[in-house]
């Protein structure tokens, strides 16, 4: 459904035994036409890889994460509570769930989220923003905690 949008898919390898396995399979069928990104060993690598790309679906949540902090809108497909839960903290609409998809299905709905792409984007790096600060917020309140905590010890 990809090539024939003209679209250029890359598998983006987040765990090197399942994924590693998987990007294999997919390549062999597709007979080499599939483009993929392995051996990322630290998020920078992967936030610059995925920052170049028009769009992601993503079945990880390290990659809708990293995603996101680059500005990519992720198009996120829930296996589990806590892919549809950090879509939630993002703004975006329920994923929907790997069960029930179907090939056909996953495109219309990936298309239709990259139709919406730079309302999308805005809505993420908003939320990207906002939750940055709450994170700051709980990093200055841990430090405050852990000065007192020296403090009545010492």
């Amino acid at each position: 459904f990809l090539f024939r949008a003209q679209m250029v898919p890359v598998l983006v390898e987040m765990d090197r035994v399942e994924d590693g396995l998987l990007i294999d399979d997919i390549e062999k069928k597709s007979g080499g036409r599939i483009s993929h990104i392995r051996k990322i060993d630290v998020a920078s690598t992967a936030q610059t890889r995925l920052a170049r790309m028009d769009g992601l679906i993503s079945m990880r949540l390290h990659a809708a994460l990293l995603a996101s902090t680059v500005g990519v809108a992720p198009f996120i497909v829930s296996y589990d509570p806590k892919t549809a839960a950090f879509a939630r903290l993002l703004g975006l609409p329920a994923p929907p769930s790997i069960e029930s998809l179907t090939a056909q299905r996953l495109f219309e709905l990936f298309m239709e989220h990259q139709k919406a792409g730079e309302r999308n984007r805005q809505i993420v790096v908003r939320s990207v923003k906002e939750l940055t600060e709450l994170a700051r917020g709980n990093l200055e309140l841990t430090r405050k905690v852990l000065r007192g905590a020296a403090t009545i010890k010492g």
